[in-house]
């Protein structure tokens, strides 16, 4: 074995976005074999195809809310852990995580999100450790983002 990227690597790769820059950078770097023989394509390949795309939607839909929640003066674009999120006051209320548009809600927006497919409650440190307001729902699951988008900028702003 050489010091080629190995599948761990490219599995490491693929979670942290750092692929992509990778192969941007040097284009003509093709991945080669595992030291086990194992094929050079990987199989988690088609998965980032979708990912991708569902990522894609969800920055899609987070572009489409931003444009239309900053037409309130009150609303800016800022970041919360790293991730891009809308506040107001200061206080953030909508956020982009990955493939998922995350919406800080109560009372029966909060129970209606949720029914959602694919909703959660949001965990952004991935530790187990979910925030019990904020519900991250899959960009393919939203039907209602910009109703969810105002009642989390309402619930927010009557809060502060």
């Amino acid at each position: 074995c050489g010091s080629h990227m190995t599948s761990f690597d490219l599995f490491m790769a693929l979670n942290d976005g750092a692929l992509s820059w990778y192969l941007k950078r040097w284009p003509n770097h093709t991945l080669k074999r595992d030291c086990a023989n194992k094929p050079s394509r990987s199989p988690l390949a088609p998965r980032l195809t979708s990912n991708k795309d569902h990522r894609m939607s969800a920055e899609s839909e987070f572009e489409k809310l931003t444009s239309h929640l900053t037409e309130n003066n009150d609303v800016v674009c800022s970041q919360m852990f790293g991730k891009k999120c809308l506040k107001v006051k200061g206080k953030a209320f909508l956020a982009l995580h990955l493939k998922t548009v995350v919406f800080k809600l109560t009372g029966d927006a909060h129970k209606k999100a949720l029914a959602q497919k694919g909703a959660v409650l949001w965990d952004p440190s991935g530790k187990g450790r979910p925030m019990k307001e904020w519900v991250a729902i899959p960009a393919e699951s939203l039907s209602n983002s910009t109703a969810l988008a105002k009642h989390a900028l309402v619930y927010v702003s009557e809060s502060v």
